[in-house]
């Protein structure tokens, strides 16, 4: 896969070596949710501002529709909360963690396919 903006980009190591590269935060999670042993591996994103690799479980997720990832998934990764919550004020953002991002797309897949009521965490 080409990557064409390091800012949005995702990738994760198996315990046998395999590597899988996204680039898009959104689809990598929602990948992981489908694949539940990608979850126990070694997952990196990209700091949205210095482009530097970070693991996923250090890092803080801003979400927004004003944010234009390459699948339209609206996230981008912070490696401080301060940044994230700057980022979160300039694009209306939610500031999550790794674990709360993969929950509210868990909940979004869920309610997909059975409709009910459901909460947003912020």
């Amino acid at each position: 896969m080409t990557i064409d903006d390091i800012r949005f980009a995702a990738a994760y190591r198996l315990a046998d070596g395999t590597e899988r590269v996204f680039d898009d935060i959104g689809e990598m999670a929602t990948h992981s949710i489908t694949e539940p042993e990608v979850q126990t591996t070694s997952i990196w994103v990209f700091d949205y501002s210095t482009r530097e690799p970070i693991p996923a479980t250090k890092a803080w997720f801003v979400h927004s529709q004003n944010l234009v990832s390459p699948m339209a998934s609206g996230f981008a990764a912070h490696s401080s909360l301060t940044a994230a919550r700057k980022a979160a004020t300039t694009h209306e953002a939610t500031v999550m963690n790794w674990t709360d991002l993969i929950d509210q797309l868990a909940a979004h897949t869920s309610t997909a396919h059975h409709p009910k009521n459901t909460e947003t965490r912020k």
